[in-house]
Order: structure tokens, then sequence, then C-alpha cells
């Protein structure tokens, strides 16, 4: 397995759907084995001795706690976290970049908040804007209709200041939060 890639993925997105792309592009450059994190959906472990037989690691959503990743300080380490569970995991506290920096792990960046910790420590990332090519309009319509996916983290308050009321002709909000959210 010398110079083979694992990507460690969250179970939760192989449901939803949410990292299909990452694989997809991965896949197009790569070989890599992939193990679905089920820690949040069925509380099962998977066997992180697996992890030393691989060079580089690449953790999509999902991270180990820092012992676990200290033992594997002579890997390239990848971690590609998602903004929403960053808040769910206690990863804005400052020493926690700390760690992140001295254990020299590299980040992919989809987010201006992970790019902002990355750049406060000093921190090897990649930035990346990553989105579907609109559709073109067929007809112009005044007033938005939003979908709001409630995981659980990021709250209706957070993001509607940024709407005006006019603008909106209607939201949706699908109630589906992550394992142990409400």
């Amino acid at each position: 397995m010398k110079n083979k890639i694992l990507v460690v993925d969250n179970d939760y997105s192989r449901i939803s759907g949410s990292t299909q792309f990452i694989h997809s592009n991965l896949k197009k450059d790569f070989e890599y084995d992939l193990i679905w994190d089920q820690k949040w959906t069925k509380s099962i472990n998977y066997d992180r001795e697996r992890l030393k037989n691989y060079e580089t690691i690449i953790f999509v959503h999902s991270f180990l706690p820092f012992n676990y990743i200290y033992n594997l300080r002579n890997k390239n380490i990848i971690w590609v976290p998602m903004y929403d569970s960053l808040c769910n995991l206690n990863q804005l506290n400052p020493f926690f970049w700390k760690l992140i920096k001295k254990l020299d792990v590299k980040i992919v960046s989809f987010s201006s908040v992970v790019k902002k910790k990355c750049l406060d420590n000093n921190i090897n990332f990649y930035q990346i804007k990553y989105f579907l090519e609109p559709k073109p309009l067929v007809e112009k319509k005044n007033k938005l209709k939003i979908l709001f996916w409630d995981r659980g983290e990021i709250k209706f308050s957070q993001w509607i200041k940024f709407f005006e009321p006019n603008e909106l002709e209607k939201i949706t909000i699908i109630n589906r939060p992550d394992p142990g959210k409400k």
C-alpha cells in the first residue's frame, strides 16, 4: 500500500451526497481507498490501525482527536473541514488551530472562516470556491425562493439577515439535523 491514499469521510455525507463532488474530482487524478466514518450515524468507530498503512490520509469533514493525529505525524495529513462542523466540534477555538499548525496538517478550505483561521495561524491551506454551474434563467423572477437545509448547526437567524423581506417569495426549510443535533 506504499504511496497509496486513504480518504476518511463522514458516513452522513454518503447518505446526503454532500461530498460526492470531492470524490468525483479526486477519482479523476488519484487512486484511493475509502473509509466511511460511521461515528455520527451508528456510533461505530473504524479500525484506526489501518491508517498506518498509508502515506497520505485525507479527512473529509471527519477528523480524529489530536492524540491519534499525533501518532500519524510522519504522514501527509490533509483535512477538508466543513464550516458547519467547526462549531460542532469546538474547532473554532485558537488552541485547536495551533495544534493543526504544530502537526503540519494541510487544509483544503471552502469557507472564509477556515481560510482566516489558516492565515491567522500560518497553516498551509488551499482555498477552493466550488459551485455547480447555474442553469440559464428561463424567465426572470423578482423574488427569491430559498431552500434551507437545517442540519442543526447554522441557525435561521444567522443567514436570514442577509435578505430583505420584500426580496423573498418563499422559504422552504428541511429540518434534518445531523445525528445528535436538535
